[in-house]
């Protein structure tokens, strides 16, 4: 995708270094968007929209779309603060609506499929620690 006439690519969020999980966990705290909870009444496309509208409140999506994107053809593995800091400041001078439009889609289309990771990583972890803790568990299965 283009974004002010750079070539990016979104970053493959399975293959997220420990350093770069670390970096979103701290924006997404620092944020406060790690609080935001689905409501029992709200459904799938309501949540979303309220996760662009507190990134938008907050000031925070250009920070969370350079986080999420690397120029094109570079490797998740080099991801770095360094090179997030290096996007922002080009997408800081977009100043087309289409260069925006994309910057709000990603910050908020990321940060959703950030937390599904997040959330798939915690059942698995949990289950295996079930597993630990009760092996006679997992020999009646």
């Amino acid at each position: 995708m283009l974004i002010g006439g750079k070539a990016f690519q979104v970053v493959d969020l399975e293959r997220r270094t420990v350093r770069h999980d670390g970096f979103l966990m701290a924006l997404l705290i620092r944020t406060g968007i790690d609080k935001l909870t689905p409501q029992d009444d709200e459904g799938a496309e309501a949540f979303a929209f309220r996760v662009l509208q507190t990134i938008l409140e907050r000031d925070a999506a250009v920070e969370l779309a350079a986080a999420f994107l690397l120029p094109d053809g570079t490797d998740a593995v080099d991801w770095s603060p360094a090179l997030a800091a290096e996007i922002r400041a080009h997408i800081e001078r977009c100043n087309t609506e289409e260069d925006r439009s994309t910057v709000y889609r990603i910050s908020a289309e990321q940060v959703l499929g950030f937390f599904r990771l997040r959330l798939l990583s915690l059942a698995t972890s949990l289950n295996s620690w079930a597993a630990e803790v009760h092996p006679e568990k997992r020999a009646a299965a």
